[in-house]
């Protein structure tokens, strides 16, 4: 057994600009995201089948721009939305 620790943190944010048409909603946006990872060393006990691991952490942020696009319309009754989008993401950092 052996007693382990991890936790994340994340921060993000994004920036759009709505664009109506008669029929469509388009929304080209960019966004920024920072993600945070730290996990305590660990060594077991037990025998000789025991695991050990050393203190890892890793700092990524990430990139997005993109593009999402929505139209109302009725099916039956009731007044429906179709929703899509589509994004181009890099990441950088400790990948």
């Amino acid at each position: 057994s052996a007693d382990y620790h991890a936790g994340t943190f994340q921060a993000f944010g994004e920036l759009g600009s709505r664009l109506d048409t008669a029929s469509v909603s388009f929304e080209p946006y960019a966004n920024l995201a920072y993600v945070n990872f730290n996990a305590d060393g660990f060594t077991e006990h037990g025998g000789a089948a025991a695991l050990s691991g050393k203190d890892r952490s890793s700092d990524t942020t990430f990139t997005t721009i993109g593009l999402r696009a929505s139209t109302a319309f009725p099916l039956g009754s009731v007044n429906t939305t179709a929703r899509g989008g589509i994004g181009w993401r890099h990441a950088f950092g400790d990948v």
